[in-house]
C-alpha cells in the first residue's frame, strides 16, 4: 500500500487513515484528508461507526469502544489477517487516541468549522482547557 516507504511510517500512515476514517469522518460526515492518496474510504459503515462512538462517549471504556467499532463490518478481519501483533497493538492505540478526542476530560474536542469559503465542509480541533 505504502511502497518505498519505512515500514514504522507506512504504518503510521495506514493507521491514521483507518482511525480517521473510522472515527471523525464518520462523526462529521465527509471524508477528510488521507495520507494515502488511493485510499478509499468505506462510507457505507459510517453511520454504525458513528453511533459506537456516540456510545463511547457515554462509557468511556476505551476497550468497549475499540470493540464495537471493530466488530462493525468485516474490515477488521481483514486487517487481522494480514497484519503482525505489534502493527495490531499500534493500531488499537492509534484508535484509542483517536477515541481520546471524544472524552470530555481530554482538553480537545472536534467542531464544525466554515472559516474557509472555497469549502463547504471543515472541522477544526479546539482546545476545551488553558
Amino acid at each position: 500500500m505504502y511502497s518505498g516507504i519505512p515500514r514504522l511510517v507506512a504504518d503510521l500512515c495506514e493507521n491514521d487513515d483507518l482511525a480517521t476514517m473510522i472515527i471523525v469522518d464518520s462523526i462529521f460526515g465527509f471524508t477528510t484528508h488521507k495520507m494515502n492518496v488511493r485510499f478509499r474510504s468505506n462510507r457505507r459503515l459510517s453511520p454504525q461507526w458513528k453511533s459506537a462512538v456516540e456510545q463511547f462517549q457515554q462509557h468511556i471504556d476505551y476497550e468497549r469502544g475499540f470493540n464495537e467499532l471493530t466488530s462493525i463490518g468485516n474490515w477488521y478481519d481483514h486487517l487481522l489477517a494480514r497484519k503482525s501483533t505489534v502493527q495490531l497493538i499500534s493500531f488499537k492505540e492509534h484508535m484509542f487516541r483517536f477515541l481520546h478526542l471524544f472524552n470530555k476530560n481530554s482538553g480537545v474536542t472536534l467542531e464544525p468549522c466554515h472559516r474557509y469559503s472555497t469549502e463547504n465542509f471543515g472541522g477544526k480541533v479546539v482546545a476545551t482547557k488553558e
